[in-house]
């Protein structure tokens, strides 16, 4: 989980402090193109990845023009079903990975992300997950070469890190496998020199030139920082 750095655009300051929707403050006001704007700015602040397990998420093109977002969904980071006086505020409002589904319905199998952690945490829970608003949520956890994610074993941040990883899916196959795989893009070069590694740390750990920052970014960081 990478920390997020929220910048909540002037015009949804603008939008939200409109009287028709002070009148009506509810989710279900936010339509095109106010929806459209909000969900590239998010993905702004997350440089391109989910806010969650880190892998990429894009707009979908159309003749290399964007024209909607891609498999992602505007999330709330505290859920909508306990915490209705947050429902538009932008403090609260992620981008998650898994945002189309199945012809039925229902979320693409495996769920992981925002479609697992569904109505979880209530207000009881709130100190059981690690947010990725949380300048500190990358110590929570530990990555191995193979791909997995562990909880830290700080006996203070264990209880929120395990419910976490429990509660999003973040263990599955599907990301221990994704994960794996960009470690190995990476990180599988014979004899990396302590300059080599720094150059990649900092490569890692900033945007690109297109505003992105690498898929799985923050377990190949961890992989970095201490096992090389």
């Amino acid at each position: 989980m990478r920390y997020i750095q929220k910048n909540e655009p002037q015009w949804y300051l603008e939008w939200k402090s409109s009287a028709w929707v002070k009148d009506n403050y509810a989710y279900q006001i936010l339509k095109n193109p106010e929806k459209q704007n909000l969900h590239q700015a998010l993905l702004e602040d997350q440089g391109y990845i989910c806010c969650y397990c880190g892998e990429r998420v894009a707009h979908q093109t159309f003749n290399n023009v964007k024209t909607r977002p891609g498999d992602s969904h505007i999330e709330h980071l505290k859920p909508q079903k306990h915490f209705k006086n947050l429902v538009l505020e932008y403090e609260n409002l992620l981008i998650s990975c898994q945002g189309q589904l199945t012809d039925n319905g229902n979320p693409k199998e495996p769920v992981h992300c925002g479609p697992a952690k569904k109505d979880w945490p209530d207000p009881s829970q709130e100190n059981d997950m690690v947010a990725p608003t949380d300048p500190n949520c990358a110590e929570y956890f530990t990555f191995t070469a193979a791909g997995e994610i562990l909880p830290t074993k700080d006996p203070i941040k264990h209880k929120a890190a395990s419910a976490t990883i429990q509660k999003l899916g973040l263990g599955i196959d599907k990301l221990i496998d994704k994960r794996k795989k960009a470690l190995e893009a990476f990180l599988l070069e014979e004899d990396l020199t302590v300059e080599g590694r720094d150059k990649l740390i900092q490569r890692f750990n900033n945007l690109n030139i297109s505003g992105q920052y690498e898929p799985f970014c923050a377990a190949i960081l961890h992989i970095l920082r201490n096992d090389y």
